[in-house]
């Protein structure tokens, strides 16, 4: 639940101006953004929370439908004294490894993404409290599913389906692994044997200014409630799972200037961006 330093640290960089590229899923307010099972749970935990602390005006902002979003990977990075683009986890990788720097292959990149099997089938909820996740065995994804974080956030979580529906299929692992021939390195990827196969949206936060107006006990009181709230949601998501695909024509190659998407510098589906446009925006 929050913890005052973290919300802290947290908020101010979720505030900063600041820039880097990156690759999203589901993002915009279209009808063919977002499913409409997708949407009608975010709108629904979304307003469960507003709810839950109404008695503190201004304490809770749900994040506008086109800004909630799934990161598939980070596209952060710079040119380098060839001119070629290298992103920032490629670095990190290869400090750690020792390992070649391996330069943003954009043309392969693009080619790679649209020849992938899709759709990729995410599913929300459907999880008892002992369901394992075999891929973060440690961390149950009853709890995972929603949350409001230390930092804030209130996070939606989801993983993907084999094809007989059966859960917790790699396909989102496997896809950011196969990013990495292109010099493309999720995030938490950087160390080699990193596992991520967590589909993330962050649907709203708490404000910290808000927060740090509340007495000790009135904090404490929401602390609480939240708690309460969250054990309700999990629960409620067991027996009321939602089902709903991804296709290449609901990823977008986003710049942003804020990291919650706030504002952006640009914003194009990736089976309509080309590799100019692109490489421009590390420019």
């Amino acid at each position: 639940m929050i913890d005052d330093a973290k919300f802290e640290a947290a908020y101010k960089v979720r505030n900063a101006d600041t820039s880097g590229v990156t690759l999203i899923a589901f993002y915009g307010d279209g009808e063919s953004d977002k499913p409409q099972e997708l949407l009608h749970v975010i709108q629904n935990l979304t307003r469960k929370v507003s709810e839950q602390v109404r008695s503190f005006p201004g304490l809770f902002r749900d994040y506008p439908t086109v800004q909630v979003h799934a990161t598939i990977s980070g596209m952060e990075g710079d040119s380098n004294s060839d001119g070629q683009i290298v992103t920032d986890s490629m670095k990190k990788r290869a400090a750690k490894t020792g390992g070649e720097l391996q330069p943003l292959a954009i043309d392969d990149f693009l080619a790679f993404i649209k020849g992938c099997s899709w759709p990729i089938t995410f599913q929300l909820g459907g999880h008892t409290p002992d369901d394992t996740n075999p891929y973060d065995p440690e961390r149950r994804p009853w709890a995972r599913t929603f949350e409001i974080r230390p930092d804030g956030l209130a996070v939606l979580m989801g993983w993907s389906l084999h094809r007989d529906k059966k859960p917790f299929a790699p396909r989102l692992l496997e896809l950011r692994k196969a990013f990495e021939p292109f010099g493309v390195v999720h995030k938490y990827h950087v160390e080699p044997d990193g596992v991520d196969n967590d589909l993330f949206m962050v649907v709203g936060a708490l404000d910290f200014e808000r927060w740090h107006e509340l007495s000790v006990d009135q904090r404490q009181t929401i602390r609480e409630a939240l708690v309460g709230l969250q054990d309700t949601i999990r629960n409620s998501m067991v027996t009321q799972s939602v089902r709903f695909d991804l296709s290449p024509d609901q990823l977008w190659i986003v710049k942003y200037r804020r990291t919650t998407l706030e504002a952006v510098h640009f914003a194009k589906r990736i089976t309509e961006v080309s590799a100019n446009e692109i490489l421009r925006l590390y420019k």
